[in-house]
């Protein structure tokens, strides 16, 4: 008969100190060094790596885990784990492969970048902030403008005065001319400059305030001004801030308040029973493999 034995995890977790609650990923080594982007691998949660058997897939591991993670972020290796022979070193990831001890008995556990970090916390977020909780938008919405919107797209108000140049015909703001196209213009800069919309910017950023009633975050279809038009500009601003080349931290932001937006729309299809994240990040991967590059046909199919 078989007699269940002592397992790796339980030695390997005492040796540093951590526990398997509440969340801990334990992912195959292997399957990370092959991968270009380790999927399974959430930087919320601490991670547990086994079968860290040699220095040459060590040096793959991280390689792909610095898409993920810092390249200095503490590594905690595990060598022969609950025995006489244990040994715990502690290396920033870059250096990881570089350990003398890596052998069939080493895994690597990395704690949590913290929380927020991972596509599943942006939609807790909206989840929360959409059912009333205060926890959804930190303190309250102190991360939202004074409408619980983002600055610059929150709720489908103007952003610029009709009267500014560099604002479209009908002063939605919504980063786009009068035929559709994108209009110019670096990440970060002002839409206009009308006293009425101090405070507003093309890069997304958002000011304080809390979550209202009118809020873009409340929106209750896909179809909502508010929410079409945080969409669209939002997609400008991201695509502004590429055009004009502008800093790390600027395209990033614009892409997090694009992502913000996306996460909007998809949980509302959700609550409405329409499709879910896992459908739409199933779409974009085919959409990669099958070279898609301006929205074709391949984008809108069924998979």
């Amino acid at each position: 008969r078989v007699v269940p034995g002592l397992s790796f995890l339980e030695p390997t977790l005492a040796a540093v100190d951590a526990d398997v609650m509440p969340a801990l990923c334990i992912v195959d080594a292997i399957d990370v060094a092959r991968a270009g982007h380790a999927v399974g691998v959430t930087v919320d949660a601490p991670l547990l790596l086994c079968q860290l058997y040699s220095n040459a897939v060590a040096s793959d591991v991280k390689l792909t885990l610095m898409q993920q993670y810092p390249q200095d972020w503490e590594v905690r290796l595990v060598h022969a784990a609950g025995t006489e022979a244990q040994i715990v070193e502690t290396l920033p990831l870059h250096a990881i492969d570089r350990s003398p001890h890596i052998g069939v008995l080493s895994s690597a556990y990395l704690p949590p970048l913290g929380p927020g970090g991972a596509v599943e916390s942006l939609l807790d977020v909206i989840a929360r902030a959409r059912s009333g909780d205060a926890a959804g938008s930190d303190d309250g919405g102190a991360d939202g403008d004074a409408n619980g919107g983002f600055d610059g797209y929150s709720d489908g108000e103007d952003i610029c005065d009709d009267d500014e140049d560099d604002c479209d015909s009908d002063g939605g703001g919504d980063g786009y001319d009068d035929d559709g196209g994108l209009r110019g213009g670096g990440a970060g800069e002002r839409e206009c400059t009308s006293e009425a919309h101090s405070g507003q910017t093309a890069s997304g950023r958002m000011s304080g305030g809390g979550f209202g009633e009118d809020s873009v975050w409340l929106s209750v279809d896909h179809t909502d001004v508010a929410a079409v038009a945080g969409l669209q500009g939002a997609a400008a601003a991201a695509a502004a801030a590429a055009a004009a080349d502008a800093g790390a931290s600027e395209r990033a932001a614009a892409l997090g308040h694009l992502l913000a937006f996306v996460g909007l729309h998809v949980s509302m299809a959700a609550e409405a029973g329409e499709f879910t994240m896992r459908d739409v990040v199933v779409r974009a991967v085919a959409h990669v493999r099958s070279g898609g590059d301006n929205g074709g046909d391949d984008a809108g199919g069924e998979s």
